[in-house]
């Protein structure tokens, strides 16, 4: 996923006439940089309640185009999107919300690696998904609204 939100960045520079990335890893290190490692996951839930919704069409577990389908796979996706998203989004936290010294620096952790590592260190690797629920609650409805609004204006305007 972090490929396809560094290509739209780079296809999207020069739109207003500037240019912000040398290249790919130029991309990513500037959107990880400026907006979090988060960042890099942005269009995640989409990607995944398509991959999800295929899967599920084909154990037939679900009848595609219904609400019910779209329900399932999106609170599906927003499951599997908490689970791999959380551990970012708790070491971004971290590392945004640590105190900072009188030069500028973060007094905890050097960045996200840093942060990731002491946390399982000296917590346990589910340290990493504290906020989960929160975390799925939110993603879990959105997918829902979104995914079952589209299902329906492409039933209604084909």
């Amino acid at each position: 996923m972090p490929i396809d939100v560094v290509k739209v960045r780079m296809q999207m520079q020069g739109a207003d006439g500037t240019r912000q990335f040398n290249g790919l890893l130029d991309a990513g290190l500037k959107t990880a940089q400026k907006e979090g490692i988060g960042a890099l996951w942005k269009g995640l839930p989409p990607a995944l309640v398509r991959q999800v919704k295929q899967q599920l069409i084909k154990h037939e577990l679900i009848v595609p185009g219904t609400v019910s389908g779209v329900l399932i796979s999106s609170l599906a996706s927003g499951l599997l999107c908490a689970l791999t998203t959380s551990p970012l989004d708790v070491v971004k936290s971290r590392v945004m919300g640590q105190p900072v010294g009188a030069n500028g620096h973060g007094l905890l952790y050097s960045g996200m690696v840093d942060c990731f590592v002491k946390s399982v260190r000296n917590e346990g690797i589910l340290s990493l998904y504290k906020g989960f629920l929160p975390n799925w609650g939110r993603l879990g409805p959105r997918g829902v609204i979104c995914f079952v609004t589209m299902e329906m204006l492409n039933k209604w305007f084909p």
